[in-house]
C-alpha cells in the first residue's frame, strides 16, 4: 500500500506539472488573443456603424437641398414645365471617382480622423458670407464651426441654452479681485460637449478644439492668463456678452433642422435664390458623394478584418483541438504508469484521443453552429433624379446595367468573360481550371474592385493589369453583390422540388422541365447565365479526364450557392441542389441554355441633352465630353 501511495503521488506530481499547468498557460493565453481580437473588431464595426450614419445624414441634406433647388428653378422660371414621369432615369455619364479617400489598410487612427473631411467641406459653405452672416428665413446650413463640429444658427442657440443650464456653475474667490459668481470649469464644458456629440468630438483633443474655437470667435472669457482652452478643473470661463445676447434667426421654429423643407417653402421662397441654392446642392452632393466613397473603404477593410480574424480563429482553434490531442495523450502515458488498474483509463483515454479529429471537427463546427454565408452588402450612392448605374457598378441590379451597356449583358461580366475566355485557349488544362479554383487575397479583389467601380469606365486594359484568378474572383464578388442573384428567387422552390424528386443522373424530362423555368426569366439574367456558363463550359472541355470532374465539382461548389442565393441567408445550409444545378448548366449547357432566344427589351440609352437648369453643375458640365460605353 506504500508504494501504491508513493505511485499516486507521483502521479499527481506528473499530472500537475505536465498536464494541468500546460493546460491553464495555454487556456489563459488562448482567452487573451481572443479577447484582443475581438475588441479591433468591435472598433472597427463602430467606425463603420459611424460612417454609415453620416451618409444617412449626408443624403437627407443632399436630398432636401436639391429638392429646394428645384422648386425654386420652377418659382422664377414659372413657364417652365416640370419633365413628365419616366419609368427609366436619365442617363447621365459616370464621372471618375478620384477623390482624396483612406486606403483599405490604414490604421484604424487615420480612418477616424478621415471621417473629419464632412466638416471641412461645410465649412466652405459660409466662406462667402461669414461665420455668423445668415438672411433670416434662408436655409441655415453650418453658419457657425467649432473645432470638429459645424452647427447652424438654430443649433448653436439651442447649444447654449443648454449649456448655460446644464452645466455646472461655480462662485469662485479670485485673491483681491473678489469672488466672481457663475464660472464653468474646462472640464465640465469638455466633459459635456464629450456626451453630447459623440460622433465629431471623440476626445480631449476635440474638445479643447471646439474650446478654442469658442474663445477665438468671443463666445468664452479664460479668467486667467492666456488665450488658449484648456480642460482642466481649475481653470474657470465666464460666459461673455455675444452668448448671453445670442438669438438665432428663427427662434420661432420648434422643429429642428431636420425638419422636412416642405414646413419652410413661404420662408425659403423670399429670401434665397436659385443660384445660391443650386450652388448648395452641388457642395452637398460632393460632401455626400465623399462620404460614400470614404464608408465604403470603412466597410471593405471591415471585410478584410473579419475575414482576417476568421482565418486567425481556425488557426487558433486548431492549435487548440491539437494541445488538447497532445495533453490527452501525455495524460493517457502517465494513467498507465501506476496500476494495473488504472490501464482501462488510459485506454479510453486512448479513444478519446483518436476521435479528436480536428479538420473534420472544424467543419462540423461550420454548419452546427454557422450564421449564414458571406452576403456583402455595399454602399449606394444615390443621386436625385439619376441612375446608381451612372455612378458604380457592384451593387446595382442587372437591368440598370444593361440601360448604360452597348453590348448584350452588362458591361463587367461582358468584358471579364471576354479576357478570361481569350487567354484560356493558349493554356494548359492545369492552367484553365486554376483560373476559377485559385483562392486570392480578398486585399487584391477588393483592389480591383475599387478600381472599376471609381473609374468612369471598364475597359479591357484595365482588367489586363491583374492576373485572371484576380478577375474571375472580382467576377464572382459581382455577382454575390448584386441585389437579385443571377437565378431569380422564385424559381428556387420550383428547382428544389425537381432535382429532389430525380435521380443522380439526369434525366431528359427533368432537363426539359429546367428549360422551361429558365426561359421565363428575365433577358438580363438570362443572357448572364448563357455567357457565363458558356465561358466556363469551354474551359472545362469535353474530356472525360479526373482533372477536369475535380475542376467542374470545385467551381459549381463556389458558384452554385452565388447563382443560386436567397434573398435571407439564415445558417449555414448543407443542401447541395445549387451544386448539382451549376454542374448541370455546364455539362448539359446544350440543353439547357443554348438556344434560348430572348429579346432585348431596349436600346442603349444616349446620353440626354444638356439642361439649362442643372442640379449638379459639376457633373453635368461633362456630359458634352463623354459618352456611353
Amino acid at each position: 500500500s506504500i508504494n501504491l501511495a508513493e505511485a499516486h503521488s507521483d502521479l499527481a506530481l506528473e499530472l500537475q506539472s505536465s498536464v494541468v499547468q500546460p493546460l491553464r498557460s495555454f487556456s489563459t493565453e488562448h482567452r487573451s488573443r481572443v479577447r484582443a481580437s475581438w475588441r479591433l473588431i468591435d472598433d472597427a464595426v463602430r467606425r463603420a456603424a459611424g460612417e454609415l450614419a453620416q451618409v444617412e445624414r449626408n443624403h437627407r441634406v443632399y436630398t432636401q437641398k436639391a429638392a429646394a433647388a428645384e422648386e425654386l428653378r420652377l418659382m422664377e422660371s414659372p413657364g417652365t414645365l416640370q419633365p413628365p414621369a419616366s419609368a427609366e432615369f436619365e442617363v447621365k455619364a459616370r464621372a471618375s471617382l478620384a477623390v482624396d479617400v483612406p486606403s483599405a489598410g490604414m490604421s484604424p487612427v487615420s480612418a477616424e480622423d478621415a471621417a473629419d473631411g464632412d466638416v471641412a467641406l461645410q465649412r466652405r459653405l459660409i466662406a462667402d458670407g461669414g461665420a455668423l452672416s445668415t438672411v433670416p428665413g434662408e436655409l441655415d446650413v453650418a453658419s457657425i464651426v467649432l473645432g470638429n463640429v459645424a452647427l447652424t444658427r438654430h443649433e448653436f442657440h439651442v447649444m447654449l441654452q443648454r449649456m448655460q443650464t446644464e452645466v455646472p456653475q461655480h462662485d469662485v474667490r479670485f485673491g483681491i479681485l473678489g469672488t466672481f459668481r457663475g464660472l464653468i470649469s474646462g472640464e465640465s464644458l469638455a466633459g459635456w460637449w464629450c456626451t453630447n456629440y459623440p460622433t465629431v468630438v471623440r476626445g480631449e483633443p476635440d474638445a479643447t478644439a471646439v474650446g478654442q474655437s469658442m474663445l477665438a470667435q468671443g463666445f468664452l472669457r479664460f479668467m486667467g492668463r492666456g488665450s488658449v482652452f484648456q480642460s482642466r478643473p481649475n481653470a474657470y470661463y465666464q460666459w461673455k456678452r455675444p452668448a448671453l445676447d445670442f438669438q438665432s434667426d428663427d427662434d420661432t421654429a420648434d422643429a429642428s433642422d431636420d425638419e422636412p423643407l416642405g414646413n419652410r417653402q413661404a420662408l425659403l421662397g423670399r429670401a434665397v435664390s436659385y443660384e445660391r441654392a443650386r450652388r448648395e446642392a452641388d457642395e452637398a452632393s460632393q460632401i455626400y458623394r465623399t462620404s460614400v466613397l470614404r464608408a465604403e473603404v470603412v466597410r471593405t477593410g471591415l471585410e478584410e478584418q473579419l475575414t482576417n480574424y476568421l482565418d486567425c480563429m481556425e488557426v487558433w482553434e486548431l492549435n487548440r483541438l491539437m494541445h488538447a490531442k497532445s495533453t490527452l495523450a501525455e495524460y493517457a502515458r502517465i494513467a498507465k504508469r501506476p496500476v494495473a488498474a488504472e490501464l482501462a483509463i488510459g485506454d479510453r483515454l486512448e479513444v478519446y484521443e483518436e476521435s479528436v479529429k480536428p479538420p473534420q471537427d472544424i467543419q462540423w463546427g461550420i454548419e452546427a453552429y454557422g450564421t449564414g454565408r458571406f452576403t456583402p452588402h455595399p454602399i449606394l450612392f444615390r443621386p436625385h433624379a439619376l441612375s446608381p448605374a451612372e455612378f458604380q457598378i457592384f451593387g446595382v441590379p442587372l437591368d440598370e446595367q444593361l440601360l448604360v451597356s452597348h453590348k448584350p449583358i452588362p458591361l463587367l461580366p461582358a468584358k471579364a468573360l471576354s479576357l478570361i475566355a481569350k487567354r484560356a485557349r493558349e493554356m494548359s488544362p492545369e492552367d484553365r481550371y486554376a483560373i476559377w479554383t485559385s483562392r486570392v487575397l480578398l486585399r487584391n479583389i477588393h483592389e480591383l474592385r475599387n478600381s472599376v467601380n471609381r473609374g468612369p469606365r471598364v475597359t479591357l486594359s484595365l482588367l489586363r493589369e491583374y492576373d485572371l484568378p484576380v478577375v474571375a474572383n472580382v467576377l464572382m464578388l459581382y455577382l454575390l453583390e448584386l441585389p437579385l442573384p443571377l437565378c431569380p428567387e422564385e424559381l428556387h422552390g420550383p428547382l428544389r422540388a425537381l432535382y429532389s424528386a430525380r435521380c443522380e443522373k439526369s434525366s431528359a424530362e427533368s432537363l426539359q422541365a429546367v428549360r422551361a423555368l429558365l426561359e421565363g426569366i428575365s433577358y438580363t439574367h438570362i443572357a448572364t447565365m448563357q455567357a457565363l456558363f458558356s465561358t466556363l463550359r469551354e474551359i472545362a472541355g469535353s474530356d472525360e479526364s479526373d482533372a477536369r470532374s475535380e475542376f467542374v465539382r470545385a467551381v459549381c461548389k463556389r458558384l452554385g450557392p452565388v447563382v443560386m442565393r436567397a434573398k435571407e441567408i439564415v445558417g449555414v445550409s448543407i443542401s447541395r441542389i445549387p451544386e448539382s444545378f451549376a454542374a448541370d448548366l455546364i455539362e448539359h449547357y446544350d440543353v439547357l441554355l443554348a438556344g434560348i432566344d430572348v429579346k432585348r427589351p431596349f436600346k442603349p440609352v444616349p446620353p440626354p441633352a444638356k439642361s439649362s437648369h442643372p442640379y449638379d453643375s459639376a457633373l453635368s458640365a461633362s456630359l458634352a465630353d463623354t459618352h456611353i460605353l
